[in-house]
């Protein structure tokens, strides 16, 4: 084996025009920017960077003890998300739907996704396996990924979302947050 010694150039053969360096910074800058601004993940509390505008709604359910009576305080249950309120929708999109329980020691075996028209009522049905509790007392939550598929609605125009959280009671009743709003359907 023969070692052959390689010549290094000089750093004056190598380097690039000042121009030309500052322009290749100033596109690489940029690019960097242009993905990170495209790539970004939509803010599901602020509701920036969706395809349409739109505002976080929530619905709460309580059950509390009524002052003097006897009954059960089983705490409450949110279900919130940036929602397209009479937007168009001319593409399947996604909710980021956020569910909170506090106090609460039931739990979350379904979430529900409604489409409805004057005609026609759709439900799809997302169960939660496992079921989704939290310590009582405490606070948790837990965000889902809910698809909204354009071909579940009848009719284009305008027509009406609903989503609905099942929680399950010790006492064998159902606590229920639900919230409904409309959208224009192309």
């Amino acid at each position: 084996m023969r070692y052959t010694p390689h010549a290094f150039p000089t750093l004056g053969a190598i380097a690039l025009k000042k121009g030309s360096a500052l322009l290749l910074i100033a596109a690489a800058v940029l690019a960097g920017l242009l993905v990170t601004e495209t790539g970004a993940s939509p803010n599901s509390v602020t509701c920036e960077g969706y395809p349409q505008a739109r505002v976080f709604v929530e619905a709460q359910t309580w059950w509390r003890t009524t002052p003097g009576m006897s009954g059960t305080d089983f705490g409450h249950v949110h279900a919130g998300a940036c929602i397209p309120e009479r937007e168009t929708l001319s593409a399947n999109t996604e909710l980021d739907v956020r569910i909170m329980l506090h106090d609460n020691p039931g739990q979350l075996e379904m979430f529900e996704l409604v489409y409805h028209g004057a005609d026609y009522e759709t439900d799809v049905e997302f169960r939660q396996t496992p079921p989704f509790t939290c310590p009582n007392p405490g606070t948790c939550e837990r965000w889902l990924q809910v698809p909204i598929d354009l071909s579940l609605f009848n009719h284009a125009g305008l027509q009406e979302l609903r989503f609905r959280a099942f929680v399950d009671t010790p006492n064998g009743n159902v606590m229920i947050a639900s919230l409904d709003w409309q959208v224009y359907i192309e």
